[in-house]
């Protein structure tokens, strides 16, 4: 007999389903919060694009902000991104 990879009945997390829920789309989330879901309509779904807008934030943004940190520093001496960051 093989493990289950989700139990029949798991504990759900209500809030977290509602909050995916009222973001407006469930994309795949509605199959992964499901007892059982489908993989093949997981995978079925087209990746996504960035829009240039989400591209670039990435790009500079976001890769300017991880050149300000590292983890030494968050973790153990400020307990967040330095004041620099």
């Amino acid at each position: 007999m093989h493990p289950q990879p989700f139990p029949e009945d798991p504990a759900r997390d209500v809030s977290t389903e509602r909050d995916v829920i009222e973001a407006g789309t469930v994309w795949g989330d509605a199959e992964l919060f499901s007892s059982r879901p489908s993989w093949d309509t997981l995978l079925a779904h087209k990746a996504t694009r960035l829009t240039q807008e989400e591209q670039s934030f990435i790009d500079n943004e976001c890769t300017h902000l991880c050149k300000l940190s590292n983890d030494w520093d968050t973790t153990s001496i400020w307990q967040d991104l330095s004041p620099e960051a």
